[in-house]
C-alpha cells in the first residue's frame, strides 16, 4: 500500500495546487495524520479536522448516526471547516461508526458531507476498505483486531464486511504488553495504548496466527483507523505473500483514485 502513484495536479486558473483531501478524525485519535500524512508528503495536501469521540470512559460505543454527530460532537463545524478549506474531498476516519449501522450510515454521512463541503466527493474509511478489499479480488481477509475493540465492534465488523460479499477468514486479536491486561477493552486507546503498538510485534503476531491459515486468507485486514500499522506492512507481505490493508491506506488510496477519474 506504501506505492500509491502520484495524481496529476489540477489547475484552477492561474495557479496549481496540490489536491486537498479532509479527514475528519475523532478528537483523541493521532493515528490517521501519521499514516496518511506520512503517505501523502509532497503529492497531496492533507487537512485534518475533528470531532468529539462520542462515548463516555467505560463506555462501549455501539454507533451513532449523522446527525448526532453533527448536532452533539462537533461534526457540523468539522465539515464547515472544510468547506472553507475548499478540499476537493472527505473522507471520514471513524469506521466504528459505519460498522453499526445497515450501511445508512455510510449513505448520510456523504450526503451531508457533499452538501455542507460543496466537494465532488465524500466516503468514509469503513467503505474505502471495503472498496480497497473488492479492488484487489480478496473476499476472505484476515482481521487484525485493534487490542481496545470491543466483541460488540468486532461482530459489528464481520457483519459489515458480509453486507459486501466479503467473509473474514480468521480473527487475529493484537496482543498489548501484559500491563494491559487488566484495563478494559474499550478504555485502553484513551488511556495511550495506541502507543504500545510495535510494528515487530505486528509482523510476529500476525505471521504466528496466519501460517496455518495461509491458503485461507487472501488479506490482511487493519480495521480501524487508530491502529498504527504502516511500519509493518511491507515486512508483513514479504513474509506471508498477502496484500496487508488498513482503513487508512485504503482512504488515500480512494482518494487518489477519485482524483485521477475526474481528471
Amino acid at each position: 500500500m506504501s506505492g500509491l502513484p502520484a495524481p496529476r495536479v489540477a489547475h484552477t486558473g492561474f495557479h496549481s495546487h496540490l489536491p486537498r483531501l479532509g479527514i475528519v478524525v475523532v478528537d483523541n485519535d493521532p493515528v490517521p495524520e501519521m499514516e496518511i500524512w506520512r503517505q501523502a508528503a509532497g503529492r497531496l495536501s492533507i487537512h485534518t479536522v475533528r470531532f468529539a469521540l462520542p462515548r463516555q470512559p467505560g463506555q462501549i460505543y455501539l454507533g451513532s448516526s449523522v446527525d448526532e454527530l453533527v448536532d452533539r460532537a462537533g461534526l457540523g463545524v468539522a465539515l464547515d471547516t472544510l468547506r472553507r478549506i475548499r478540499v476537493d474531498a472527505a473522507c471520514l476516519c471513524f469506521t466504528s461508526a459505519s460498522v453499526f449501522s445497515d450501511g445508512r450510515f455510510d449513505a448520510a454521512f456523504i450526503r451531508d458531507a457533499t452538501a455542507r463541503i460543496g466537494c465532488a466527493v465524500a466516503t468514509t474509511s469503513a467503505q474505502a476498505l471495503v472498496r480497497g478489499l473488492l479492488k484487489r479480488r480478496a473476499r476472505a481477509p484476515a482481521l487484525l483486531i485493534p487490542p481496545w475493540y470491543s466483541d460488540e465492534t468486532v461482530d459489528a465488523f464481520v457483519s459489515y464486511f458480509s453486507r459486501h460479499d466479503l467473509a473474514v477468514a480468521v480473527r487475529i486479536p493484537f496482543r498489548l504488553p501484559s500491563r494491559w491486561n487488566d484495563v478494559p477493552r474499550q478504555d485502553r486507546f484513551d488511556r495511550g495504548a495506541v502507543w504500545d503498538v510495535a510494528a515487530a510485534d505486528i509482523v510476529a503476531q500476525a505471521e504466528q496466527a496466519l501460517v496455518p491459515h495461509r491458503h485461507a486468507v487472501d488479506a490482511i485486514v487493519v480495521p480501524g483507523s487508530g491502529f498504527p500499522s504502516l511500519d509493518a506492512v511491507s515486512a508483513v507481505e514479504q513474509r506471508l505473500g498477502l496484500p496487508m490493508l488498513s482503513a487508512n491506506s485504503t482512504s488515500l488510496e480512494w482518494f487518489v483514485d477519485s482524483i485521477e477519474n475526474r481528471l
